[in-house]
């Protein structure tokens, strides 16, 4: 199993041992990790034997910690970009306001 970057910790189902372990690990100097945000970590390998990597990944998995890309903790607005689809864009004959739902 390979050891990630990040991590969501959403579906996480013991974060008490979680970071029992995360700092058990960073005190002896075999990681380090970060807390993001509330739903993610960062966890850099420094030491950890490829034994150590498989065993922590395989911990992670055990307690529902899966991987993420990382970019959780970024705000996106999705609609920022869409200025380039306005131009031309006529909506439907009567528009929002066209009473959809009456019967």
């Amino acid at each position: 199993m390979k050891l990630h970057k990040y991590y969501s910790i959403d579906e996480c189902n013991n974060e008490e041992a979680l970071f029992e372990k995360l700092e058990s690990l960073q005190n002896d100097g075999k990681i380090e990790y970060q807390k993001n945000d509330n739903w993610s970590i960062k966890v850099t390998d420094l030491e950890l034997s490829t034994k150590g990597e498989e065993d922590l990944a395989k911990f992670f998995e055990s307690i529902d910690l899966y991987p993420t890309d990382g970019d959780e903790d970024e705000d996106y607005d999705f609609f920022d970009d869409d200025d380039e689809f306005d131009e031309g864009y006529k909506p439907r004959k009567g528009g929002y306001d066209d009473n959809f739902n009456d019967f």
